[in-house]
């Protein structure tokens, strides 16, 4: 005997395709495949979900990479590798881990 089709209720038939189908199923408690093949049976398209922007996004990636490109330059070769300025080592930590700058400087004896 073939398994009732599920039946949404009307509040989230109307959130298909406003919604990522995974976070519907998750809701509701069925698979995911059960809402994108509801979706696709309603000609509706999927959910788009806008790329992050801001402190994780694109512009995170930039920063990132200017703070490394600065440190790389300050470099200097050393015995055994490269030394690098704490300073800017330490900003790159902090825009890499998103802590803050560390207080803390190392002082030699």
């Amino acid at each position: 005997m073939p398994r009732e089709k599920w039946q949404p209720p009307p509040d989230v038939l109307a959130r298909i395709g406003k919604v990522p189908d995974v976070a519907l199923a998750r809701e509701c408690g069925v698979s995911q495949a059960t809402i994108t093949t509801r979706r696709n049976e309603m000609g509706i398209p999927p959910a788009t979900v806008k790329p992050r922007t801001g402190p994780r996004g694109p512009n995170k990636r930039i920063a990132i990479r200017e703070e490394a490109r600065a440190v790389i330059e300050a470099a200097r070769p050393v015995s055994g590798g490269m030394l690098v300025p704490f300073d800017l080592f330490a900003r790159l930590a902090a825009s890499v881990f998103g802590s803050p700058t560390p207080t803390h400087t190392h002082t030699q004896e």
